[in-house]
């Protein structure tokens, strides 16, 4: 696994990219100095954004800032009929030097400045934006132009936002610091599902496990437990809402050796019981 550094060519006839595309297995990090607004469709997989693993339940448009490393890990690749995405990618001037420090678009400057750290984006008023920037792709340049910044203006207004990155993450980073982190989120996306040792994940980078844990927390901003236990409770989330197995049968797969303790993590990251949000789902499908 490494991050590949995208560079950004707009088509001749306008500033900005959009394409809809259907997202294969990714087993790079990617990163580019432009924004990134992806709009999620039948998503079926693990996302991660910077150093978060993104809950794919919670929401399925990212609005990612520049230089952030983000992947997509696709569950059923050959699956035609699914993971679909609308991604726009533009520059910050993408309609000029100043035309964001106008008056009038105040709101959509700060909006710019929340995705520097990266956004998720759920509740129900998102359906309206996944259909508006579906029909982008279709539209002459100027209709596009004109649609685009009012899906902005719109995700300006939308109150369920997540902030994907902790402040400060990566920062000063080198590339061989990128690669590194890398191969320790490939570590972990391989092997959440059984009991990681800290001094096999330091191995991997050639560190002791003291050395491992201060550099993991000083470029991720939280700790390797921590981090990993995201990664358990993201997948426990997926099973959840997509099978039939116990809540017992869904911590062991997920990583978890004890149910007490998977029910206590998972409390406290999500502020419910695995019991409670299975329900909360099923009855917001019904």
């Amino acid at each position: 696994m490494k991050t590949v550094v995208e560079k950004f060519v707009p088509p001749s006839d306008i500033s900005f990219s959009v394409e809809q595309i259907h997202l294969d297995y990714a087993d790079d990090f990617r990163t580019h100095s432009e924004f990134e607004l992806t709009a999620l469709f039948d998503f079926d997989g693990k996302a991660i954004i910077g150093n978060k693993v993104a809950n794919i339940s919670i929401g399925d448009i990212f609005f990612i800032g520049p230089n952030i490393p983000h992947l997509l890990q696709v569950q059923n690749p050959a699956d035609l009929l699914i993971n679909q995405a609308v991604v726009v990618r533009f520059e910050f001037d993408f309609l000029g030097k100043d035309f964001f420090e106008k008056p009038q678009n105040s709101q959509l400057k700060k909006l710019l400045e929340r995705a520097r750290l990266g956004l998720s984006f759920s509740g129900e008023e998102i359906e309206v934006v996944k259909q508006e920037m579906k029909i982008l792709p279709q539209l002459p340049p100027f209709e596009r132009t004109l649609n685009f910044l009012k899906i902005l203006h719109r995700l300006s207004d939308i109150q369920q936002v997540s902030v994907l990155t902790s402040h400060g993450y990566m920062q000063g980073a080198s590339p061989k610091d990128y690669e590194r982190i890398n191969r320790i989120y490939e570590f972990i996306l391989k092997n959440f599902q059984e009991d990681i040792r800290l001094d096999d994940i330091a191995a991997e980078v050639s560190f002791s496990t003291a050395t491992f844990c201060r550099y993991f927390k000083k470029h991720v901003r939280k700790t390797f437990k921590q981090f990993v236990n995201e990664v358990r409770i993201g997948h426990a989330c997926k099973l959840l809402m997509a099978s039939e197995m116990n809540i017992a049968e869904i911590g062991f797969e997920s990583g978890f050796n004890h149910l007490t303790n998977f029910n206590r993590l998972f409390k406290r990251e999500l502020g419910m019981t695995p019991k409670e949000y299975r329900e909360a789902f099923r009855k917001e499908e019904n």
